[in-house]
């Protein structure tokens, strides 16, 4: 099972979740130290998949992400929008 199949899975309760927003983060906090160009602009990219309403692109973005970028805490936030952009719609 790939990580969009995983990604694509969704629970069946039988009380509806309440609506959530993804809180607003302020990238230019964000220093993108420890990253290369390339995993900068695949994170970037990331962004701009979710801003046009589509994170299973998105996903796709940081799966060409090296290990060490996978844990970087731009990743990391990045990541979390696209689990409330696909669960809590």
């Amino acid at each position: 099972m790939n990580t969009l199949q995983k990604l694509a899975y969704r629970p069946k309760l039988d009380l509806p979740l309440p609506p959530v927003t993804a809180p607003e983060i302020d990238l230019n906090q964000i220093t993108p130290d420890k990253l290369s160009l390339c995993d900068s602009i695949r994170l970037k990219s990331a962004e701009l998949w979710l801003r046009l309403d589509q994170p299973e692109l998105a996903s796709r973005e940081l799966e060409s992400l090296s290990s060490g970028a996978r844990v970087h805490p731009w990743s990391l936030r990045v990541h979390l929008l696209i689990w409330s952009a696909l669960y809590f719609k």
